[in-house]
């Protein structure tokens, strides 16, 4: 067991723990796809107190037409995660700025 590492040995357990249980696994999935108009519709159904993962990469990549109808909606108690919170005026920043 000298050259075996802790973490492979845990690994291997968890593998036999899923082999003899009654689980199925696929190896494929059928993705549903939802396209809307326009970003108002897309966040029609987002509550307030909702919790989002906001993606992108800096200011580059985010949702910023979605971010935008957020804050014109006025959904409060945001929980967002983000590796960034945008600037002033652009991004999340838009709703920090309403403390949304």
């Amino acid at each position: 067991m000298y050259g075996i590492s802790p973490w492979l040995r845990f690994s291997r357990v968890c593998l036999s723990h899923i082999k003899t249980s009654n689980a199925r696994f696929a190896l494929s999935y059928a993705a549903r796809a939802e396209f809307f108009e326009n970003s108002s519709e897309a966040i029609q159904d987002i509550p307030d107190n909702a919790r989002l993962l906001v993606g992108g990469f800096g200011l580059c990549g985010i949702p910023e037409n979605v971010i935008s109808a957020i804050a014109k909606k006025g959904i409060k108690d945001l929980t967002i995660v983000s590796n960034n919170a945008g600037v002033d005026n652009f991004g999340l920043g838009l709703l920090l700025q309403t403390k949304q």
